[in-house]
């Protein structure tokens, strides 16, 4: 790893230790501009917050072309501080959850000066406080958000009692036109190239992927590794209950 990409490895930890504060954020929502990233306010009618790379920009898609804009959804901080906020505000959340190795090693793909303790410390410390948060909560795992986005966004309308419309088949190329505009925003934004930024599966990403999942599963990251995937399995039961 390269002296830069270790500074911006740091900084990301200082930022979702930062990212804790529901003050900071609401401060930061105020003051800046972003492009599908919303901090959750009085006006919010919802909150879908995930750790990168776990189907957070789909869900929204999915909801977003469903109901024409007539929600508004807080997204794309993926920080404990979202949460708490919402928490605060008495507004209710779908958080999105992905296998701890599969969303990592995605996000160090997305992100290529992340390192593997930061990333751990990052999907650790949003997980902990998605458990702990007492707003209603609806628990979307990736592969069932991915593939039947229109019965989870239905349960999740009819869990957390908000009256949201399910998208339908008809609406499946919309909401692949969302996610790759908004890939299109970020990499404009953001830099880099547009196939690493896009949320879909891409060819000739596997291979580095694969890489990154071997090097995560290595005895020095355990600790970390274990707490995520005890996160991970504590809130996917939670998904599983009865309403």
């Amino acid at each position: 790893m390269t002296m830069r990409s270790m500074t911006k490895s740091t900084l990301q930890v200082a930022k979702v230790k930062v990212g804790r504060s529901p003050t900071v954020l609401q401060r930061v929502g105020r003051s800046r501009s972003f492009n599908n990233k919303q901090v959750v306010s009085n006006k919010s009618d919802l909150v879908v917050e995930g750790f990168p790379r776990s189907g957070n920009t789909y869900i929204c898609g999915a909801i977003e072309v469903a109901n024409r804009g007539r929600l508004s959804v807080a997204s794309h901080f993926h920080v404990a501080g979202q949460l708490r906020l919402a928490e605060k505000l008495g507004k209710p959340c779908v958080i999105v959850i992905r296998e701890p190795i599969d969303a990592l090693s995605s996000t160090m793909v997305y992100h290529r000066w992340l390192s593997p303790t930061a990333a751990l410390i990052w999907y650790v410390d949003f997980y902990e406080a998605a458990l702990s948060c007492e707003s209603p909560i609806y628990v979307a795992e990736f592969q069932r958000a991915t593939t039947c986005v229109g019965e989870v966004v239905e349960e999740a309308s009819r869990c957390l009692g908000i009256g949201m419309r399910a998208p339908s088949r008809e609406d499946e190329a919309e909401i692949r036109q969302y996610v790759q505009n908004a890939a299109r925003v970020w990499t404009r934004h953001k830099g880099g190239v547009l196939q690493d930024r896009v949320s879909y599966p891409v060819a000739g990403r596997r291979e580095e992927k694969e890489r990154l999942e071997a090097t995560l599963t290595r005895g020095r990251y355990s600790r970390l590794v274990g707490r995520a995937r005890h996160l991970y399995e504590q809130l996917v039961a939670r998904s599983a209950e009865p309403e």
